[in-house]
């Protein structure tokens, strides 16, 4: 066990810094709703974003003590904070309550309504870590949400509703990303011969329908896209609305070169880390 100067360095590795890129969905209603140089607006965002960052580094630091033991099997997870016993675990479960209820308290200072939208995000997080990640599709369910809440989130806090359109492409998207990233995890079973369904409730088995699903989800999401392009809203929006197409074939290039990578073995990070780390 190193010494205490390794302290801090590993407790900044156990609230997991990197994660926060996740937490910029919140200001997507921002830039949806063209309310970007609003200063109340953009500053409502940022209260949001550093709120919903501390929110997750709590949540994850209860999910790495939940999932002490758990890791300490994994041949990569073992090597986190906690499970290879270089933070001390009076650590996360003294900073885990304390970051959840500070982000709370700070999303007061923006809106009532996305605090209580942020505490529903922990709760539900919770629940996952302590259960329904075991759960066989509940859990990517469950994955959608958390992502799509950031979205609806940054909505609430700012005073711009999310639409129909953003909803439903969020929720299609982040729900076939959930899937690709259970993919990810089969597919590196797969590789090692494992046949076992561990702790999360799938079987090798399950990796190609699972696939599809996620496939499916994500090109329904794309769709989505295609038909709000055309919508008396986009036109309302925008001078030239038909310019959003660019957009289409770029967002299916990055999910079929998520999903090549996938079947590869080559995801071995979340989706959109991985994609902020993918030169290509």
């Amino acid at each position: 066990i190193p010494g205490k100067g390794n302290v801090f360095r590993e407790f900044i590795r156990a609230i997991r810094c990197y994660q926060w890129a996740k937490n910029v969905l919140v200001f997507v209603p921002i830039i949806t709703s063209h309310t970007f140089m609003n200063l109340p607006t953009v500053y409502a965002g940022l209260v949001m974003f550093i709120a919903w960052c501390l929110v997750a580094s709590g949540v994850y630091l209860s999910n790495d003590i939940l999932d002490l033991q758990a890791d300490r099997n994994h041949p990569r997870k073992r090597l986190r904070p906690f499970a290879s016993g270089r933070l001390p675990l009076a650590v996360g479960i003294f900073a885990s309550p304390l970051f959840v209820l500070t982000g709370i308290g700070i999303t007061l200072l923006v809106s009532w309504q996305a605090a209580i939208l942020l505490t529903v995000y922990a709760l539900v997080s919770l629940a996952y870590s302590l259960h329904y990640k075991r759960r066989v599709l509940v859990d990517v369910f469950i994955l959608a949400f958390l992502y799509t809440s950031r979205v609806v989130g940054g909505g609430i806090a700012t005073d711009n509703p999310v639409s129909i359109w953003l909803m439903g492409f969020s929720c299609f998207f982040f729900l076939g990303l959930a899937f690709l990233k259970r993919s990810a995890e089969l597919t590196w079973k797969r590789d090692l011969n494992d046949h076992s369904s561990g702790n999360r409730g799938y079987r090798s088995e399950d990796l190609e329908i699972i696939k599809l699903f996620g496939v499916a989800s994500g090109f329904a999401s794309v769709i989505i896209l295609s038909l709000y392009v055309r919508s008396n809203v986009a036109t309302a929006m925008y001078a030239h609305p038909s310019v959003i197409w660019v957009i289409v074939p770029l967002l299916l290039f990055w999910q079929c070169r998520l999903w090549i990578m996938t079947c590869r073995g080559k995801m071995h990070d979340d989706p959109i880390l991985f994609s902020i780390k993918d030169r290509a």
